[in-house]
């Protein structure tokens, strides 16, 4: 209505947002209101002001080291450098979307749901394990075919664009390790390390897009954000430590590291500019991943049992 008949253009989409969330919004109270009467608590008022109040200034610096790459690279580089990284941060965030983002939306109750489980820490640990593989075969995906994806999705003036996608995936693979291993923060409740760590890696962020965009335009601002998510990973597993210590699969954790590195490697030894040649050819160098893993006796028993019934089921459907 609002953009059909009253041709209020962009101005009547957001409009007709508002309007649709604050007619559910009024439904779903009623609704709340009559199923469950309100009761006030102060006790449990001041339990979640403790709780949630520090996430608003964490959710506003994870906002500053997410957006003030981009706003520093148009103030301090052109129009056609700003172009380039925010094409390569469109399939750069592809990790955040397919992956990051659904699993924060499923990790906190489950979180919760399995903390009185005596088994509960084993379960944590491997969690971060298995994020782990998901979040490197999915960022091994994009990195091999980043060139092709662009020379494939876009014009030719955007093929350097490619250059910064591993970068940029990479970055969202460890803001997804942080968002995993917060488990013992938010465990003991103790939410007041979420503004320092996201505050000072925001900080960090915008001190070395300043220090690298001018030096190396793009590829300075995708290498700042990545240092950045590595710090707020590394600081919030360093906090939960100290709250909550989890025993996490470091050796596993390890060779996870290692076969992506070296299915990193192998793909700069073997570089073609030819698509006929490069699709099959990092299409089998992306699948030596699970076969490292395999090599470095990364499965366990359980694992492999179940590896070998996929395969089998996966066989007797395709014949």
């Amino acid at each position: 209505y609002n953009v059909a008949l009253l041709k209020k253009a962009i101005l009547g989409i957001v409009q007709s947002n508002l309007y649709t969330a604050l007619i559910l919004f009024g439904i779903v109270g009623i609704y709340l209101l009559t199923k469950y009467p309100p009761r006030f608590s102060p006790a449990q008022l001041k339990r979640m002001l403790r709780f949630g109040l520090p996430l608003l200034p964490a959710s506003l610096a994870i906002w500053i080291l997410t957006w003030s790459d981009r706003y520093l690279l148009r103030l301090l580089t052109n129009y056609s450098e700003v172009g380039l990284y925010d094409v390569a941060y469109k399939f750069g965030m592809i990790v955040n979307m397919v992956l990051v983002t659904p699993f924060r939306t499923a990790w906190l109750p489950f979180l919760f749901s399995v903390r009185d489980n005596p088994d509960s820490e084993r379960i944590y640990g491997t969690v971060l394990t298995y994020f782990l593989i998901a979040a490197m075969a999915l960022f091994l995906l994009l990195s091999l075919f980043s060139r092709e994806i662009v020379r494939l999705l876009t014009t030719p003036d955007y093929l350097p664009a490619h250059r910064a996608i591993p970068l940029i995936a990479l970055g969202y693979l460890c803001y997804g390790v942080y968002y995993i291993v917060d488990a013992g923060v938010l465990l003991e409740g103790k939410t007041q390390f979420y503004p320092l760590i996201t505050g000072a890696g925001a900080a960090l962020n915008v001190g070395l897009n300043l220090w690298l965009i001018p030096r190396f335009g793009m590829m300075g601002a995708a290498l700042a954000t990545l240092i950045a998510y590595v710090f707020i990973a590394c600081a919030m597993y360093w906090a939960s430590r100290i709250c909550h210590p989890i025993a996490y699969e470091r050796d596993r954790l390890a060779k996870v590291l290692l076969a992506g590195a070296l299915v990193m490697t192998m793909d700069q030894l073997f570089q073609t500019d030819r698509l006929s040649i490069a699709f099959p050819l990092k299409g089998l160098i992306w699948m030596t991943f699970p076969i490292f893993l395999w090599m470095f006796r990364f499965f366990q028993p359980e694992e492999k049992e179940k590896i070998s019934q996929w395969t089998a089921h996966l066989l007797r459907r395709a014949y």
